[in-house]
């Protein structure tokens, strides 16, 4: 997909971000599937994994400890895979922003590339985010504004750690409050998405209440019923919303990390003489 070069406002970016999402989704899609399938696969089985722990233990604290073990192993997939489907994705869509096509699986095996740094920057700027917001939360928004681009300044620069904070930190510079009003956007467009998957409970619910009464009235307390076929439904379409709306927020904030380049560094001017330059044999 090619679009003009240059500055661009807010419309612009928001409208183009959905264009470049809906160019590239089936690759978009492809990448995350491929790198969140194991995380996936455990939300779907947490439930039959707790059944198989609370019938060899029937004491309550086995089934507890079988919640607990299933959501670390949840975090610690998300720890490792996210970044390699977060280097993948950019790789595509600055790929996509320079007018050049990216397979899924060439993006991947660049994430390769990208992962430990990436993990490692993320982490860094996730701390100090993290502290900003318990300590107060007006520093921790700062801090959040100042690290928006870290993930790009890895991706496409190739710096990481303090480097990559501090490049991020520059390039927010004098556009910050423009910064914060589209994280706000993609922040709503997030929370949005988010009740709709939400409210999935609600038209197919995962539990119900069954009258446990002589004929079925509510004489007694009533009896939970999981079923567990709408269990696996609901968690695949919020999976499905959830990785949409966040290609849609990663497209988004990729464009202004270009947009800044291009009204702080004359970035289109060297994307225009790239495309420009003469191959050589």
């Amino acid at each position: 997909m090619r679009f003009p070069i240059g500055a661009m406002s807010v419309g612009d970016i928001l409208d183009r971000a959905l264009k470049v999402l809906m160019a590239r989704l089936p690759a978009i899609y492809l990448i995350n599937l491929a790198v969140l399938a194991p995380m996936i696969l455990v939300q779907v089985l947490a439930p039959k994994i707790g059944e198989v722990v609370g019938s060899m233990n029937p004491g309550g604290g086995a089934m507890a400890i079988a919640v607990v073990g299933t959501s670390a192993l949840v975090l610690i997939l998300l720890l490792v895979l996210q970044p390699i489907g977060t280097a993948a994705i950019l790789h595509v869509i600055s790929e996509e922003f320079a007018g050049r096509h990216v397979s899924a699986g060439n993006a991947l095996r660049f994430a390769l590339t990208r992962f430990l740094p990436l993990l490692g920057t993320s982490l860094l700027a996730g701390l100090i985010i993290g502290v900003g917001f318990l300590l107060l939360i007006i520093p921790g928004i700062i801090f959040l504004i100042w690290y928006a681009f870290v993930g790009q300044v890895v991706v496409v620069e190739g710096l990481s750690g303090n480097d990559a904070l501090s490049r991020s930190k520059a390039l927010t510079a004098g556009y910050r409050w423009r910064i914060f009003g589209l994280l706000f956007i993609f922040g709503i467009i997030g929370w949005i998405a988010g009740a709709i998957g939400g409210s999935m409970e609600l038209v197919m619910p995962s539990t119900e209440q069954v009258p446990a009464g002589p004929g079925g009235g509510f004489r007694g307390n009533a009896v939970p019923i999981f079923h567990y076929g709408r269990f696996v439904i609901n968690t695949l379409i919020v999976q499905l919303i959830t990785v949409l709306v966040q290609s849609y927020q990663a497209v988004g904030m990729t464009l202004v990390y270009f947009d800044l380049r291009i009204r702080k560094e004359g970035y289109d001017l060297e994307m225009s003489a790239e495309q420009d330059a003469p191959l050589v044999s």
